[in-house]
């Protein structure tokens, strides 16, 4: 677990309106994500670029914790937001949350790639 702090924030206190919230890009927003849009990054998707902030703000705060009731309303209150030091913090939470949901997986993946040379080799009996 001490790999844990080598990681930047994945969290964000947003104000929009009267209520702060804590937009968090953990492995529940990065589900969120992936169903909406597929393969995601902020490096490549086909999303405009107005409609990315509000993306990730939406799937980054937890549906029982939203206190807007439809879509028109959060854009008004992306819109009005204020907070613009919370804002600028958002791509960089969520790009950091690739990083840090996916260091737990990094042993299994070394395992498989180690093992795929020996799966080859059984199959192929011409490379032993």
């Amino acid at each position: 677990m001490e790999d844990l702090k080598n990681f930047s924030e994945t969290k964000v206190k947003l104000k929009l309106g009267d209520n702060e919230y804590l937009v968090n890009f953990g492995i529940f927003t990065r589900r969120r994500i992936e169903e909406q849009k597929p393969g995601f990054t902020l490096f490549q998707n086909d999303m405009p670029d107005f409609e990315m902030l509000p993306f990730l703000i939406q799937n980054g705060i937890e549906p029982e914790d939203r206190k807007w009731d439809n879509e028109k309303e959060f854009i008004g209150l992306f819109e009005d937001c204020a907070d613009i030091e919370s804002l600028n913090k958002i791509p960089l939470a969520f790009q950091n949350s690739v990083g840090f949901t996916n260091q737990a997986f990094i042993p299994l993946l070394e395992r498989v790639s180690a093992m795929m040379p020996k799966a080859d080799q059984s199959k192929n009996p011409k490379t032993r």
